[in-house]
């Protein structure tokens, strides 16, 4: 399913995490309001189905993803829900006319924002229309166990990748425009997140305490035998 997502971002949010003085408010709420009207946020998503497991490995609609925590997430799950979310190109090329230090800074923040927040809201919408009352979500490249190259698998799970969403993965296996994110959502009832097995300090987009313990208490001594499954 394609959708277009309408943008959003919280400017109070913002105006703190970018330590704005009040003599800059101006400048700032002219750039955030002018993006706002320029954004079109969209996402594509569909219902797959995991077929087949192993320790390091889980098969999805027949691709291999290679990660093991996201075998053990997916332990006693039918249906996932990969998707490919953007900020949009017409926000990256609003964002590519500020070259000067500081609003080139502004800019790519209120990007971040924009793209946070559409991740979030088709996330809930999968959540409502399937029926999830609890779920998390992986995205490939967060973390080491699941590299970034795996976006290739994520983007061939989608036969027909819509010419308006304008995007493109590149040889590096990084997608233009740049904010843009893939993962998988599903059910889960252990509220992980990524965060959790993530040791990088001062990140602003940390939403979960690092434990240092969960990969082995949780991933790291769970044997799991290959099996087909039906549904």
């Amino acid at each position: 399913m394609f959708k277009k997502l309408v943008p959003r971002a919280d400017k109070e949010k913002l105006k703190k995490q970018l330590y704005l003085r009040e003599n800059q408010f101006k400048e700032f709420n002219l750039m955030l309001e002018e993006a706002l009207k320029i954004a079109v946020p969209k996402s594509l998503f569909k219902t797959a189905t995991v077929e087949m497991q192993g320790e390091e490995f889980v098969v999805i609609d027949g691709i291999k993803y290679k990660s093991r925590i996201l075998s053990v997430n997916l332990t006693e799950v039918k249906k996932v829900f990969p998707y490919i979310t953007t900020a949009g190109i017409e926000l990256q090329n609003w964002a590519e006319k500020y070259t000067e230090i500081l609003a080139d800074y502004w800019a790519d923040s209120i990007q971040e924002e924009i793209l946070r927040n559409a991740v979030s809201d088709i996330c809930g919408f999968i959540d409502k229309i399937n029926n999830l009352e609890k779920s998390s979500e992986m995205n490939p490249g967060s973390l080491k166990d699941w590299p970034i190259e795996e976006q290739q698998q994520l983007f061939e799970q989608f036969s027909d990748i819509p010419s308006e969403m304008k995007i493109e993965l590149t040889k590096s296996m990084l997608i233009f425009p740049p904010k843009t994110i893939t993962g998988i959502r599903f059910s889960d009832n252990n509220d992980y997140e990524n965060c959790q097995l993530c040791p990088r300090e001062n990140c602003i987009t940390r939403c979960a305490k690092y434990n240092p313990n969960l990969f082995e208490e949780r991933y790291q001594n769970t044997k799991k035998i290959c099996s087909t499954r039906e549904v």
